[in-house]
């Protein structure tokens, strides 16, 4: 058994913030480091969209933090502001894109075309804007991390004049309305998106801190009761923490308890002219791990904010005992009483109590680990709960799994790879997963007409293989892990995957097996079988978990998976939809053609009679073997002994394999080049043919040598035969005959659906 694979390995997700990532020295940093932090655990690569609208990146460039965020993502961008940042609204109110910048914009949407992205996280409703950026395949979140409608009254009614962003109801569900999932911070503002903005997708994601155990125990020796406030500088703290001493001080006093209430952080500075005994300032502190070592229990006296209080989780994670307002601890899971009090002057009773008794401090520490797990369980929960919609998105996707050989443009397979990208794409997003090893004349650049450099798998030993020269927009991973983490639906193989797929896989539902939840299959039996595997080998493991499309152009070998079970259908359908085939293009001409081109064995008596007989009517012939392992890879991919090269200066093919698949495909590429092509059986097939004579088919050894005698002599008849042959073309390939189908069998929703599909193609 392999090792798990993480639920989000090979996810790349883009995420856009107006604060950095590093030094995690503000609420909002800490927050969104720890969620991109926690993707990255579970395997998804992190693009950091740096756009800094915060007041220490105005005038300077940190560059050490930059470099400490370049060290933590997978990639970092830094986009400089086009425009005056933080202005005041220009009505009451700011409108939801009053600080829109077209610059990110524009920088996001160049992003999202030259690379791939399954996901964007827009931290703050005001660069919403930034969603409207973003190609619909993308899943998009947006992190509120705060409510921003009537902000301002709020501020206002607590004495504060209106700061920062605030806007009103139907502007902030105009913004949040442009995504796909909208995280909450905390239950309430969950509830109030819903409820009052009326928005479907909500997700509550709270903020955990991974335990860090710096609290132990009860640091103070010296009889005082060290109680700790530690916080940004903001009027929302500030104002907090005035009620809050004006109050508690007092009490403090009137029962004479030995309390030091110890000031820490950024809101520091508005405390430094005050003087009391039971008050110390102690400014910021270069490692916050400090603060909490030297404290014997942390406060958070907030009764009015926005948004979840960050300080209140780092506090749980430290181990440190809290003694908290209840408004600070809305949004997380707690029933302590002393996490829950009512107001600013419970608060004090409640320390002066535990400075005369500081026995329940190691109990409410306990508490505070517990709710602190407690915290991380419910992250988890709503990162899987992300994770399962956004699958639910790309489920629809289906996934072309082809071999690396079909990338190099000389050979056949290549063909059927265009087409089956451009024919797919119109039914639903492609991805294309690429296994095998690296073959010579490998090309890349083609992907870019179907918008597929976003979606590019390979397997990681091809990766491996290739070195250097692995594009750096292919994503390695294994076939069975990217089928379980992208719950893929639908796959069309042109490749023999069953080695893979029976390999031992961990799965996330043990159920599903090493395909996932994919559920209906096409097999291209003839691609597969070019490639050197196996289609019947990949039909039987397929059939017992999806329903499968078994697929190709030649009915005859396809017939005994008819009414099988779990084979949904039988399909005939060309090798290509249209057109001449591209690898006749990147094929040398030979230096002499001939006119008749024959496939059979090479020791076949009748068709060495044949050639002799066009050589002797002075119409030169060529006998190609193409089951001859020697010539059957030149066959397929262009070089030395080369059938494809010389094609299209033949006048006449003859076609007496027993439909083997590269001859079918070939006899395609020439009659798609105005090349008729004679079809001749024995045996079952012949036989089965008795009574569907046509001038194409030859039912007999004396009709076919004539066929040949008289088109060597005569241009007329050739010319006849080729009219023929483009009748039959029309019948077989026009309006994209058999692909059809294909489109009918993958789009069907229902049972029922699926049933007539079959019953009609198959």
């Amino acid at each position: 058994m392999t090792d798990p694979v993480p639920a989000w390995f090979g996810f790349d997700v883009l995420v856009v913030s107006p604060t950095p990532t590093h030094p995690q020295d503000h609420g909002n940093r800490k927050r969104i480091y720890e969620i991109c932090a926690e993707l990255k655990r579970q395997g998804a690569r992190i693009h950091f969209v740096h756009y800094p609208a915060e007041h220490d990146w105005r005038d300077q460039w940190p560059l050490r933090h930059e470099a400490d965020m370049r060290a933590a993502w997978d990639s970092y961008q830094l986009v400089a502001p086009g425009r005056e940042l933080h202005c005041d609204s220009i009505g009451e109110d700011h409108e939801i894109d009053e600080w829109a910048d077209p610059g990110l914009a524009h920088y996001l949407a160049w992003a999202c075309r030259v690379r791939a992205y399954d996901m964007v996280i827009v931290n703050y409703t005001w660069l919403s804007f930034c969603l409207d950026a973003i190609p619909a395949s993308v899943f998009k979140v947006c992190d509120t991390h705060d409510v921003f409608a009537d902000r301002r009254r709020l501020l206002q009614a607590h004495g504060i004049a209106p700061e920062f962003f605030h806007t009103t109801r139907d502007e902030e569900a105009r913004g949040l309305a442009r995504a796909d999932l909208v995280w909450a911070i905390k239950k309430g503002e969950q509830d109030y998106f819903e409820r009052d903005l009326g928005l479907p997708n909500c997700l509550t994601m709270l903020h955990a801190e991974p335990e860090r155990g710096w609290w132990s125990a009860p640091p103070s020796t010296d009889g005082w009761l060290r109680a700790g406030v530690i916080g940004a500088r903001n009027n929302v703290n500030r104002r907090n923490l005035e009620e809050f001493l004006n109050l508690a001080l007092p009490a403090i006093e009137r029962y004479m308890a030995p309390v030091k209430i110890v000031i820490a952080g950024g809101c520091s500075a508005d405390f430094l002219d005050w003087r009391h005994p039971n008050l110390e300032v102690v400014g910021r502190v270069p490692d916050v791990a400090d603060f909490y070592r030297a404290v014997d229990v942390v406060l958070a006296p907030m009764k009015f904010s926005t948004g979840l209080k960050i300080k209140v989780s780092e506090a749980l994670a430290s181990g440190a005992p809290l003694l908290a307002h209840a408004h600070a601890m809305e949004g997380y899971p707690t029933r302590e009483p002393l996490h829950q009090l009512h107001d600013f002057e419970e608060m004090a009773i409640e320390l002066v109590k535990l400075a005369f008794d500081p026995a329940p401090l190691k109990k409410l520490a306990a508490r505070s680990r517990t709710v602190c797990a407690t915290i991380q369980a419910s992250v988890l929960a709503s990162v899987e709960a992300t994770r399962a919609r956004l699958v639910a998105k790309t489920a629809e996707t289906i996934c072309v799994v082809a071999p690396a050989e079909a990338l190099n443009p000389a050979c056949l397979l290549h063909d059927h790879l265009l087409e089956a990208l451009d024919y797919l794409r119109f039914i639903a997003p492609i991805a294309l997963h690429v296994s095998g090893a690296p073959v010579k004349g490998m090309k890349f650049d083609f992907l870019a007409r179907f918008e597929l450099r976003r979606q590019i798998f390979a397997d990681p030993a091809l990766v491996a293989a290739l070195g250097d020269d692995a594009p750096d927009f292919w994503t390695p991973i294994p076939l069975p892990a990217l089928l379980e983490t992208r719950a893929y639906r639908r796959a069309y193989f042109l490749a023999d995957a069953s080695a893979q797929l029976r390999v031992e896989q961990p799965a996330f539902d043990e159920a599903a097996g090493a395909i996932g939840a994919l559920r209906r299959a096409v097999v291209r039996c003839d691609a597969i079988e070019l490639s050197g595997g196996d289609p019947a080998a990949l039909v039987e493991l397929l059939r017992g978990e999806a329903d499968v499309i078994v697929a190709g152009a030649a009915p005859w070998g396809l017939q005994h998976w008819q009414g099988q079970k779990g084979v949904l259908a039988v399909v005939e359908a060309p090798f290509r939809r249209s057109g001449a085939f591209e690898a006749f293009r990147h094929r040398d001409k030979p230096a002499t053609a001939a006119k008749l081109v024959i496939f059979a064995r090479g020791d076949d008596p009748v068709a060495l009679e044949l050639a002799a007989l066009a050589e002797k009517l002075s119409f030169p012939a060529r006998l190609v073997d193409v089951s001859d392992p020697a010539i059957r890879p030149a066959l397929l991919r262009g070089g030395p002994n080369d059938a494809l090269a010389g094609l299209r200066e033949a006048s006449l093919v003859v076609d007496m394999t027993e439909q083997d698949a590269l001859a079918l495909v070939i006899g395609e590429a020439a009659l798609r080049s105005d090349v008729p092509v004679l079809s001749f059986q024995r045996g079952a097939l012949a036989y089965a043919w008795r009574g569907f004579e046509t001038p194409l088919r030859p039912t007999s050894l004396a009709r076919l040598f004539t066929a040949v005698a008289t088109c060597a002599q005569d241009p007329d008849a050739l010319q006849a035969l080729r009219g023929a042959s483009a009748r039959q073309s029309k019948v077989r390939f026009a309006n994209d005959a058999g692909w059809t189908a294909l489109w009918r069998l993958l789009t069907a929703k229902s049972v029922e659906s699926l049933g007539a599909a079959a019953e009609l193609w198959g």
